[in-house]
């Protein structure tokens, strides 16, 4: 879709629901691709209770691709979701880490404290970049976790 200004005023504050009616938050802002003038992908603030909230917290600035989104009007409707797995007491933790620094970590002390298995996962910027295009669903998984630091870049 392309954006115009006016688009983005009028887009930003949008109630955002999935196809099934679940009320997931509001439009907080656009992701653009500034080359094509085109929008990348929608950043939705979670709200307490919401549907959106119960998969991934009561978070601020959910990065949701545009292609999920199905339409466009007095409200935004985007494909309903169904988690494949659910953060539970006996889950594991994985953690990607994008990063061309390379440094021992030592998982022993937080699998302790957390009384879980935590699985580090390294990649560099070449891996990661030849990754994106070989395989999707390993980066759409990974998209789909939480990012606690830095940026991740939708595909």
């Amino acid at each position: 879709m392309a954006i115009s200004e006016k688009g983005y005023s009028e887009l930003v504050k949008k109630d955002v629901f999935t196809a099934k009616g679940m009320f997931c938050g509001k439009i907080s802002d656009i992701d653009l691709d500034m080359e094509k003038f085109r929008i990348k992908a929608l950043v939705i603030d979670t709200e307490k209770g919401s549907f959106l909230s119960s998969i991934v917290g009561d978070r601020r600035g959910v990065i949701v691709p545009f292609q999920m989104v199905q339409a466009i009007g007095d409200v935004v409707i985007i494909k309903h979701v169904t988690p494949s797995a659910m953060d539970d007491e006996i889950s594991d933790i994985d953690i990607c880490l994008i990063t061309n620094i390379k440094k021992e970590f030592l998982l022993e002390k937080y699998e302790n404290k957390l009384n879980r298995k935590v699985s580090l996962h390294e990649y560099n910027d070449n891996f990661w970049n030849k990754a994106k295009k070989l395989n999707t669903n390993l980066i759409n998984s990974i998209c789909n976790g939480i990012v606690l630091s830095g940026e991740l870049e939708i595909l």
